[in-house]
């Protein structure tokens, strides 16, 4: 679905949009902090995910960061999806309509900062991490412990935990789920204590 946008990966190699709002903030605390800035707050809040990117990229030399950035925003993107298009057939949506709703995802008007770059990969994210919590998708039904760890590391991006907790809090009061979904529910409480300590 991504391929008719695809013309702005040009801007993507050239590192045009390594600047991307926060992506220099991130590269520089990166540079400075080391390790340290996955934890280094910025505008109120942790940014893990796109911290932990810019962090590896670092581990490059320049000229690969805005294949990584953009790598990493790909791997969240997708992440995304297939989290959407799970819970979506969970709730018994054909194939055609989910492929529909992912095209029509894929086709959001945008100016070149939205798609394609680590920045703003905190928004999809964010969705996910509603969706996997509202619905109890199990991302690896085998290993509850890496659930877990998704809803960590997105509770920790952005401020969208401190949001959810509430609407878990209702779902967990009208349907007494929380031994069922405890996996997921214990992290985004974490997360969003953890943010709003920032």
């Amino acid at each position: 679905a991504l391929v008719p946008r695809i013309d702005g990966l040009k801007d993507v190699y050239s590192g045009r949009l390594l600047w991307a709002e926060d992506g220099p903030v991130f590269m520089g605390h990166a540079q400075a902090l080391g390790w340290r800035s996955l934890f280094e707050p910025y505008a109120g809040y942790l940014h893990l995910y796109p911290r932990t990117v810019a962090w590896l990229g670092e581990q490059f030399h320049l000229v690969y960061r805005p294949g990584i950035f953009f790598a990493g925003w790909l791997l969240g993107y997708l992440f995304s999806a297939y989290v959407l298009a799970r819970t979506a057939r969970l709730h018994g949506w054909g194939w055609w309509l989910i492929g529909a709703l992912l095209i029509a995802i894929a086709f959001q008007p945008q100016n070149g900062e939205v798609l394609f770059t680590i920045t703003n990969v905190q928004w999809v994210l964010g969705v996910s991490l509603f969706l996997i919590g509202i619905s109890g998708l199990r991302v690896a039904p085998q290993r509850p412990w890496i659930d877990s760890a998704l809803m960590l590391a997105m509770s920790l991006t952005g401020p969208f935990s401190i949001f959810l907790v509430p609407v878990l809090a209702l779902k967990v009061l009208w349907f007494r789920d929380w031994n069922e979904h405890r996996r997921l529910y214990v992290p985004v409480l974490i997360g969003a204590v953890v943010q709003l300590t920032f």
